[in-house]
């Protein structure tokens, strides 16, 4: 069985290379990164997007196994959109060119997809259970600097054991 770390780890690796489906798409997430905190002003000044932040949050020891614990992990991603006059790119995404297979002008609902057909995987792949608990609504502002920023985050939950950390996923 997986540990806490483990998860975050394999979460990690697994949105990392998530890629476009077809010949030669490319890397869904520019930054993927497993982080103590979240800094708007920083996340905006990136220069790369779209931006995964996983953030592990509180640990839940079982009553009645002490190996047993349940990790919770907010999982945020945000994308921007220049330009979108209304908004509605940065969300649903909008007509790239053809065959695009980039993450350029797609969505944050576009996005979410991948993330939960990564997350969908990753729990048999550990031996751990991992449940979506929750999403955020979902966060638009026009920037000056950036044009649309959208965010949401989204928190999953894993059943997983309480000890050996040498294990590394792979």
């Amino acid at each position: 069985m997986s540990n806490a770390w483990t998860v975050a780890l394999a979460m990690k690796t697994r949105l990392a290379a998530a890629v476009w489906p077809g010949v030669g798409g490319e890397v869904v997430f520019a930054n993927v990164l497993i982080s103590a905190g979240i800094d708007i002003e920083r996340i905006r000044s990136q220069s790369r997007w779209p931006i995964c932040l996983i953030l592990p949050q509180d640990l839940t020891v079982d009553d009645e196994s002490e190996d047993l614990v349940s990790q919770r992990y907010t999982i945020l991603i945000a994308q921007r959109v220049a330009a979108d006059p209304w908004g509605e790119t940065v969300l649903i995404g909008g007509p790239g060119p053809s065959g695009d297979l980039t993450s350029l002008g797609r969505g944050l609902m576009e996005l979410e997809a991948v993330l939960f057909d990564a997350m969908k995987l990753l729990g048999p792949t550990l031996g751990t259970t991992i449940q979506l608990r929750s999403a955020s609504a979902i966060a638009a502002e026009l920037d000056a600097d950036h044009g649309y920023v959208a965010q949401r985050q989204y928190t999953w939950e894993a059943w997983t054991g309480a000890g050996d950390t040498t294990a590394v996923p792979s």
